[in-house]
């Protein structure tokens, strides 16, 4: 099955180890998962601004994503945009654009 994961599930698995942790290893194993350059770069922004990870820390995280995740690129953004976050757009028009199941 393909799998996109948001920037919200990542760095929950990485920061808190709980559900979105457990739930990031099972599709990692049994499923094949999606990102974007976009979500990579919220990860490193809000692991940076929000959450006080050092810039070790941060790479590691990074790192992981792109050795591990299919990363998505040159897909279009759709005309409707998501009521309370523009950026928004970009995770179903990824997810979209390389037909993922979830």
């Amino acid at each position: 099955m393909k799998i996109f994961l948001d920037t919200n599930v990542i760095i929950s698995a990485f920061i808190t180890h709980g559900y979105a942790s457990e739930l990031m290893e099972y599709c990692f194993i049994h499923h094949k998962i999606y990102t974007s350059g976009f979500i990579i770069e919220e990860v490193d922004k809000n692991l940076n601004e929000n959450f006080n990870c050092n810039n070790k820390e941060v790479s590691e995280v990074v790192d992981f994503i792109r050795s591990n995740f299919t990363n998505v690129e040159k897909y279009k953004k759709p005309n409707k945009t998501v009521p309370r976050d523009a950026d928004d757009d970009n995770v179903p028009a990824a997810a979209a654009f390389k037909k993922v199941d979830v």
